[in-house]
């Protein structure tokens, strides 16, 4: 990035990844990953710079004292960049770090040979988790068949390895026609009990997650849409009736996986879509708040009034 002399007031932003000072991009099937930004005017005299947080999930670029005459090129340094994928179309979705610095990778697949799993024959959607080294080496990679068409949406990771990962799927449903799913997959990408699981969830219709978060309790936190009436809610939730032409919801999965701590619909009588979701402990404090640890959680949400017709955040 390269800032001349008379732009000296622009603002420069990046998306939050991780809250330390390395920063993971992902491009389409490309994962790079940059450091501490160095910056370099006209390729000779090195000025340092460092990430800095300028929101919930933004960072700036701090830079030291320099000739404000010459121009300023911010580059971040890629330590790897490398494809991942197969014979046929692949996507990621979601990215993660776990504290040793490992990268997770979510998101769907057609291919028959995707890396890191047997080959498979079929061609239909697939979700992938793809585990790789700081180095960028596959540690390992996880199919979920018969996912709808996004594959994997959202991923989370624990302080212990451990990915939480969220989608739709047909296969494995109790009820519709899709089913959200919850995925606990440990340090080596199994899914078996009792160190991971896999759990469904929905209503007659169509449902899917769209984001997925975890606390330090490991209880999962998933949001999505639903197209079901008959959703599922637990007693003394928020809301427990269908109110549109879809709904959001927001559910806390059991660490065990095994069921809902609680389960609410979210939404108007339009088409609402939560599109994020952070456990409130990791949400910006105010001045002299006290929030319950692992008690709640902030959901980031799109709607669509249909008879208003406007856009609402």
């Amino acid at each position: 990035m390269r800032i001349d002399p008379s732009d000296l007031d622009a603002e420069i932003a990046y998306r939050l990844i991780t809250e330390d000072s390395e920063l993971v991009h992902k491009v389409r099937d490309n994962v790079i990953v940059g450091i501490n930004p160095a910056s370099d005017p006209d390729g000779r005299d090195r000025v340092e710079g460092r990430w800095i947080r300028t929101g919930l999930q933004t960072v700036g670029v701090h830079v030291a004292a320099y000739d404000h005459a010459r121009p300023l090129v911010i580059d971040p340094l890629i330590l790897y960049s490398t494809y991942l994928g197969g014979n046929s179309n692949d996507w990621g979705m979601r990215i993660a770090l776990d504290p040793a610095g490992n990268i997770y990778v979510a998101g769907g697949t057609t291919s028959t040979n995707f890396p890191g799993v047997t080959p498979r024959t079929s061609t239909g959607n697939a979700a992938f988790v793809t585990k790789l080294t700081a180095s960028g080496q596959i540690i390992y990679s996880t199919y979920f068949l018969e996912t709808d068409e996004r594959g994997a949406t959202g991923i989370a990771v624990d302080t212990l390895g451990n990915a939480y990962v969220t989608g739709g799927t047909s296969l494995w449903r109790a009820t519709g026609s899709s089913d959200v799913f919850v995925a606990k997959l440990d340090p080596f990408g199994r899914v078996t009990r009792p160190a991971g699981y896999f759990f469904t969830f929905g209503g007659q219709s169509v449902d899917w997650g769209n984001r997925v978060a975890v606390d330090g309790a490991g209880n999962a936190y998933v949001t999505g849409v639903t197209d079901s009436a008959n959703f599922p809610t637990t007693p003394g939730a928020f809301r427990r009736t269908f109110a549109g032409n879809s709904d959001g919801f927001v559910a806390k999965v059991n660490a065990s996986g095994t069921g809902f701590v609680y389960s609410t619909l979210l939404g108007g009588r339009g088409l609402d879509s939560p599109n994020d979701i952070v456990p409130w402990q990791d949400a910006p404090a105010s001045p002299g708040t006290v929030y319950p640890a692992a008690a709640r959680s902030v959901v980031v949400l799109w709607a669509y009034h249909a008879i208003a017709g406007r856009q609402a955040g």
